[in-house]
């Protein structure tokens, strides 16, 4: 009897301790929101720094800390905890919200073609979340062109180019048939060779200019990004938001 007596009274001890760890873990952690939300980013981080004392595995707290210190613009350290939370037990949409939130630290890290694997990562796990598919446009208009879309631009412009003279050429022929009708006309059977060198050329030229254009799209983001109207709307605001985009927020604490 007396055994259970004191088993008994463990129980209700560590009933006690866990219970008034968990109430101290709220309120510190509703102190920190409340500084959070008045934007005094300082003391909010005092807070969630105290609440993780309380519990050290904590989701929220490490989560709220992250987003305080991305305010601050403590990067490295936010970025330390988002990944620290990526670690954890996360729904989709959670995911989705610590991987658009590395995406900000990554934009403001001028690391473009980071940033846009962050935030397309994320919206595979929340398709509907319009802002970071905004955010992802933008990463793509930021990313700097590898060699090959440049060499792959450069022989486009070149056989446009070509083309071009190609119909120049043609067009002054014309004007000189038209200026000179008594000179004499080539036979039939002498120009329809040239005529079909050109056609050839031409088909040829059309078919490179094809495949090019395929492979441009081919790198281009997947479907939704491209059909979406929603995005194609807020591309127009781009270039207002390129003189802002550093001011990327991140996403509400859980």
């Amino acid at each position: 009897m007396k055994i259970r007596i004191v088993l008994l009274s463990i129980f209700l001890t560590l009933s006690s301790v866990y219970l008034l760890s968990g109430q101290n873990l709220n309120n510190t952690l509703r102190q920190g929101n409340d500084s959070y939300k008045e934007r005094y980013y300082g003391d909010a981080i005092q807070h969630y720094r105290e609440a993780l004392k309380v519990d050290s595995t904590s989701t929220k707290a490490k989560f709220a800390l992250a987003d305080a210190l991305y305010q601050k613009k403590q990067d490295s350290l936010a970025m330390t905890y988002y990944q620290s939370v990526l670690q954890d037990s996360l729904s989709r949409s959670e995911q989705a919200e610590v991987l658009h939130n590395i995406g900000n630290i990554q934009m403001r890290a001028k690391d473009y073609r980071k940033a846009f694997e962050a935030y397309k990562q994320s919206l595979i796990l929340n398709p509907s979340d319009d802002d970071t598919r905004y955010n992802l446009v933008l990463a793509q208009k930021l990313m700097p062109k590898d060699k090959k879309q440049d060499q792959q631009q450069q022989n486009q412009n070149n056989q446009q180019k070509q083309q071009d003279q190609n119909k120049d050429k043609q067009k002054k022929d014309k004007d000189n048939k038209q200026d000179n009708p008594q000179k004499q006309e080539p036979k039939k059977d002498e120009q329809q060779p040239k005529q079909d060198k050109q056609q050839e050329e031409d088909k040829s030229q059309k078919k490179e200019q094809k495949d090019l254009n395929k492979q441009q799209l081919e790198q281009l983001l997947d479907s939704y990004t491209a059909s979406d109207e929603k995005t194609r709307q807020k591309m127009q605001k781009v270039q207002v938001y390129l003189k802002n985009k550093n001011k990327q927020k991140a996403k509400k604490k859980w």
